[in-house]
């Protein structure tokens, strides 16, 4: 588990600090490499598969983001599933 279930983030400054905290506490500590390895674009949704991968080079975890732009192309909503191969 990276995150709270149902953890609801507000503004940059706390999204920016989560990311940073889930950063350093599950992946910088446990020595893993994050990288996001397949993207798929439709109108306004992105979907990014992404995988962790310890330093043996074996899938630690693997996951997809999926976000939603407005027209300028800022994030408007995004998921993220763990466990989606």
């Amino acid at each position: 588990m990276i995150s709270s279930l149902g953890i609801t983030l507000h503004g940059t400054a706390e999204i920016s600090a989560h990311i940073a905290r889930v950063h350093n506490d599950m992946i910088v500590a446990k020595r893993l490499t994050f990288s996001y390895d397949q993207q798929h674009e439709a109108d306004d949704a992105l979907l990014l598969r992404w995988s962790m991968t310890g330093p043996s080079g074996d899938v630690a975890g693997r996951g997809v983001d999926i976000v939603f732009r407005n027209p300028t192309g800022q994030v408007e909503t995004a998921y993220m599933f763990m466990g989606v191969n």
